[in-house]
């Protein structure tokens, strides 16, 4: 009897994971400050994942999107021990999150911010494989070689902070381009720089990227 047990756990398993109803837990709500929900992920052309109002100790999964309210904050602790934390209003997703903690060089992390603001602090895939951990945000990459940055999206504007370590920042192929126009080229920024990017709203010019210290930033931005 405890065989048939195992064997028709194993079919559920199965069928659940076919399914796409097997979620992976890839972080936990360390701390909230206000208001947080998060949705799982769905395929395209199914309704929308019902929110789940978010407590501290709750766990985050695998394609989970995010977002906090208005005067709240949440920190999320990953399984690997990247710390990531959302300002108010904004929202964030899990893109791809694998942690393998026999061998962290066979783990990857893709974070997505899509507008709002957030620091990210990599754990033990960023000392292990650098080059595996990646943030988006207003169509921008950033790579990553034991890192500590601050990033703010607001529509097509992006500033960026690096605290500590260094980034590889790469921007989108701009909107109208031909097919099979290269990304531009990923630029590298040291600690005590940022990046400031503003997406063109001409079809097909490539978004403005100023390099920088903090004060050149903030004069760019007021410019």
């Amino acid at each position: 009897m405890k065989y048939l047990n195992r064997l028709f756990l194993l079919a559920l398993f199965s069928f659940m994971a076919s399914a796409g109803l097997v979620l992976a837990q890839v972080a936990t709500v360390f701390e909230l400050t206000g208001t947080a929900t998060a949705a799982a992920a769905v395929a395209t052309g199914s309704p929308a994942a019902a929110l789940r109002t978010l407590r501290q100790g709750d766990r985050i999964n695998q394609g989970d999107s995010i977002v906090t309210g208005a005067k709240s904050s949440i920190v999320l602790r990953f399984l690997d021990g990247q710390v990531v934390s959302l300002a108010a209003n904004s929202t964030f997703a899990v893109t791809a999150y694998t942690y393998n903690a026999v061998n962290p060089a066979q783990s990857n992390v893709l974070l997505s911010l899509i507008n709002g603001g957030m620091r990210a602090v990599t754990g033990l895939i960023g000392k292990a494989r650098p080059q595996a951990v990646a943030y988006r945000a207003a169509g921008a990459t950033v790579g990553i070689r034991g890192t500590d940055i601050s990033i703010a999206v607001s529509g097509g504007t992006l500033i960026l902070n690096v605290n500590t370590g260094l980034i590889t920042f790469q921007g989108s192929i701009p909107a109208g381009s031909a097919p099979g126009t290269a990304a531009p080229a990923p630029i590298s920024v040291l600690a005590g720089q940022g990046v400031l990017s503003t997406t063109s709203t001409t079809a097909g010019a490539a978004a403005t990227v100023t390099v920088g210290n903090p004060a050149a930033i903030q004069a760019a931005l007021a410019a």
